[in-house]
């Protein structure tokens, strides 16, 4: 009974060790809405909801998740809300993007097509006062604590420990 225990201790150990080390943790940090950006006219750099994240409130891209539902972490939808030029409004993915970010300009495309048209979270086309919430991302790919790799190694140990024990049992 004391080795099942035991190895079931273990087994535990190491997975909320893994689990621990890859756990993703999202902060709100401000909000938006598509027609707070400059008029068309002035032909701004479209962004997608990330890119407009990154550009309002530093970073980069790659740091936030956009949702259009609240500013509640448990809510993330990671979509956006855009305008699309000459078409209007429309909701898509968070990072959604036709061109090139940070180059493309707004009024860069615009052939009458919504299927191929410019989009951007952030310019005043269409007066879209929808709100996109911007949550920074943080726990990717973050390195263990060092008490994180010491509960991983003492499972593993105790683990082969318990496998040692009930062969040497087993063979007896």
């Amino acid at each position: 009974m004391k080795i099942k225990t035991a190895l079931v201790a273990g087994v535990a150990a190491i997975c909320f060790a893994a689990s621990a080390a890859g756990a993703v943790t999202y902060t709100y940090v401000g909000s938006w809405a598509p027609s707070d950006g400059p008029g068309w006219t002035t032909n701004p750099l479209a962004y997608s909801g990330v890119g407009a994240a990154a550009m309002l409130f530093g970073g980069s891209a790659s740091d936030y998740a956009i949702s259009t539902i609240d500013n509640n972490a448990a809510n993330i939808n990671f979509m956006a809300n855009y305008e699309v030029i000459g078409i209007g409004s429309a909701v898509f993915g968070d990072h959604y993007f036709r061109g090139i970010e940070g180059t493309t300009h707004y009024q860069d495309v615009y052939i009458g097509d919504p299927a191929l048209d410019t989009v951007s979270s952030y310019v005043s086309d269409f007066g879209n006062q929808n709100v996109n919430y911007a949550f920074t991302i943080s726990g990717v790919g973050a390195v263990p604590e060092a008490a994180t790799w010491t509960m991983l190694i003492a499972g593993f140990g105790l683990t082969g420990a318990v496998m040692r024990r009930r062969r040497a049992a087993l063979a007896a």
